[in-house]
């Protein structure tokens, strides 16, 4: 359908190291003075842990990953900024998150002229999926902290994003004082908007049952 309109080929994005899936858990668009007048929002897999590696060279490695939310409603209760780091399921995650953002920047670039001044880059914390064997597809990631370029623009210089609840420094969480940095660049105002229960992963004993309904995470 797309390609019978005639105005342009569609450009088709590879998400097939989501575990869900959307192209929205790693992009989406907000209006921006200046430029295009857009700017397109990215997850940034690489600043995610780099914010982690930060907070611990600054002396807080031993304070919890997952700040304001119980231990019992994390995949990994508990967590340290400092355990995060070694995680293997962490440290794959953003292995193969980043990798998957790297190509669908490069495609965006080659066909349809995006360039990095176009870019607005936000931490995002992901984690490789404990998939059961046999399981079809391999190397797939849902986001562990919730996604802050999973939000909503009002498209009147609001952004609506999940509160991070990410760890802190300065009295400050880390994630979403990152966030907060990179749109007000583009003269956008983040909203921090409590969603906890639908905007992160927890993995339990039901996580590979999950995994082959195309998994329960966004």
């Amino acid at each position: 359908m797309l390609e019978a309109q005639g105005y342009q080929d569609p450009i088709a994005i590879d998400t097939s190291w989501l575990g869900v899936g959307h192209i929205d858990e790693f992009f989406h668009f907000v209006p921006r003075r200046g430029g295009k007048g857009w700017a397109m929002v990215v997850a940034d897999p690489r600043m995610g842990m780099n914010l982690l590696a930060k907070v611990a060279r600054g002396g807080g490695g031993g304070q919890r990953l997952v700040e304001g939310v119980a231990p019992s409603n994390t995949q990994f209760p508990g967590l340290t900024v400092a355990q995060a780091l070694a995680k293997p399921e962490l440290v794959n995650g953003t292995r193969i998150a980043a990798a998957g953002v790297d190509r669908a920047l490069r495609q965006f670039r080659e066909k349809a002229g995006i360039t990095e001044r176009d870019v607005i880059r936000v931490p995002a914390l992901f984690t490789k999926l404990d998939l059961p064997d046999g399981y079809p597809r391999k190397d797939l990631t849902v986001t562990y902290l919730p996604d802050a370029a999973n939000g909503v623009s009002t498209g009147t210089g609001g952004y609506l994003a999940p509160a991070q609840h990410g760890p802190r420094q300065d009295g400050h969480d880390v994630f979403q004082r990152a966030t907060e940095q990179a749109l007000r660049g583009a003269g956008v105002r983040v909203h921090w908007i409590e969603d906890w229960d639908y905007s992160h992963y927890v993995g339990t004993a039901a996580a590979t049952s999950t995994a082959s309904r195309t998994c329960s995470a966004i």
